[in-house]
């Protein structure tokens, strides 16, 4: 078994309407249902990314996939790599995510008609435990397809999700309760060698969103302010299909170095769907269904990575992603009942960085380890509840096992170590009306996460 870096070859080796009434405050509440959706909630990763895509590249902290090109993750990371792949082969792995997220009350208020103008705190507990574990599936496929040169391969993954759930009585439930996205991505891609030293790859991606979130809204003729009692409620679900591509190259100038590089399209979606409203008690507590959609944006990401094989047991790695976040500036949402609404986002592009290593004990065993940068696209201006996190920061280990040349087994664990992060969010319903009312959520969130991985992998 080569657990080296060999040239490229089969033997060598990742806001609000403003022209509503109050009677219809299921248009009133579309802006702040809508926004939930694009403003991610507790991923694992910089945004709604989810860079668990391959075991053996969470025990080396995502560092290096690009360029390792060890087995068939490589469909993902960078199809290019398929060329240095002993053979065919198919693996299917899962990573368990165990998030931790605690808010703190730092002051939320709220005004309006009930308060006589004033501002006046707004009551609710912590939220409760928000995110529940969550298992990140993938299956990779990969084999040559004609002679050794042109290789296809076929992946199945969740890239991008959220998941985030308070409790309804929480003192930030008018910026959100509920917020989920669901993204699953279909991968079809070719490779081909040009020489000993250069392979070219890439394929197309089919991703299919689900999303749905819901917040509280505030009562505004509640005596002494709102309360989770006299509260409505705003529900927006909805889905779409979106297709991009994505383009790899592997590089080894040299025996001992290999660089890859790759890029994956951004991915607009059109969220389509049914909204549900019920109005506060004072005004009648009724519900209303109608269409609504909005519009989804996800980043174009280039990684670069390098892999140096220092001694023939030993790989050293380093490199980075860039995501292009920026893409997220504004959420627009359209509904017939209401003129469109618009959201400043104002998210920034972000980097990742790191370094790993993994080292081959025999023939059998590899360990490996990393550590990574993961910089948040949310600015401290416009962060809310549903991403209230801050900068991370990846350590991470992993061991693999192959009993045979055919068969192979990895684990691996990493920890996530948060910034802590300000929410500082202001939001208006009944905008324009006599019901005029003016939240602001101020707290301070804690995270902390922790993913643990299996694969089997297996080649013909």
């Amino acid at each position: 078994m080569d657990n080296g870096l060999a040239r490229v070859s089969p033997s060598g080796l990742r806001a609000v309407p403003r022209t509503c009434s109050i009677a219809r405050p299921a248009i009133i509440g579309m802006s702040l249902i809508a926004a939930g959706i694009i403003a991610p909630g507790k991923t694992n990763a910089g945004g709604f990314y989810i860079p668990q895509q391959s075991v053996d590249g969470v025990g080396r902290a995502f560092v290096g996939n690009a360029a390792i090109a060890r087995d068939s993750a490589t469909v993902f990371a960078n199809p290019a790599g398929m060329t240095a792949l002993p053979g065919p082969e198919i693996s299917v792995g899962a990573s368990g995510l165990f998030l931790k997220l605690d808010m703190d009350n730092e002051g939320s208020s709220a005004s309006g008609p009930g308060t006589l103008g004033a501002s006046v705190p707004v009551s609710g507990n912590n939220g409760g435990d928000p995110i529940d574990p969550a298992v990140i599936p993938n299956i990779y496929v990969a084999f040559p397809a004609v002679g050794d040169d042109l290789w296809l391969g076929f992946g199945l993954t969740m890239p991008f999700g959220i998941g985030v759930d308070y409790t309804d009585d929480w003192f930030g439930r008018y910026d959100s309760v509920e917020t989920s996205l669901t993204v699953v991505n279909i991968g079809p891609v070719a490779a081909y060698r040009i020489t000993d030293y250069l392979s070219i790859g890439g394929g197309i991606d089919i991703q299919h969103a689900d999303a749905k979130l819901t917040n509280a809204i505030p009562d505004p003729f509640a005596p002494g302010g709102p309360s989770a009692s006299t509260d409505g409620y705003g529900r927006l679900k909805g889905d779409d299909w979106a297709w991009g591509f994505n383009a790899g190259v592997l590089v080894q100038p040299m025996d001992a170095i290999r660089i890859g590089v790759h890029y994956r399209s951004a991915m607009d979606y059109n969220i389509e769907g049914n909204a549900r409203v019920r109005t506060p008690a004072t005004l009648g507590g009724s519900t209303s269904r109608f269409d609504a959609e909005t519009d989804m944006d996800f980043p174009d990401i280039v990684t670069v990575d390098v892999a140096y094989q220092a001694t023939p047991q030993l790989t050293l790695l380093t490199g980075g992603s860039w995501f292009g976040w920026s893409r997220f500036d504004e959420l627009r949402i359209k509904s017939d009942d209401a003129p469109d609404d618009v959201r400043d986002q104002n998210f920034r592009n972000s980097i990742t960085a790191g370094i790993a290593a993994e080292y081959a004990l025999d023939e059998a065993w590899t360990v490996r380890s990393g550590f990574q940068f993961d910089q948040t696209p949310p600015r401290n201006s416009t962060r809310n509840t549903a991403l209230p996190d801050g900068d991370r920061y990846w350590l991470a280990a992993g061991l693999g096992y192959a009993p045979t040349e055919n068969l192979r087994f990895d684990i691996a664990y990493a920890h996530t170590f948060f910034e802590d992060a300000d929410v500082d969010r202001e939001s208006t319903f009944f905008a324009g009306t006599a019901a005029e009312t003016t939240t602001t959520v101020r707290a301070n969130a804690s995270n902390r996460g922790d993913t643990i991985a299996a694969r089997l992998l297996y080649r013909f």
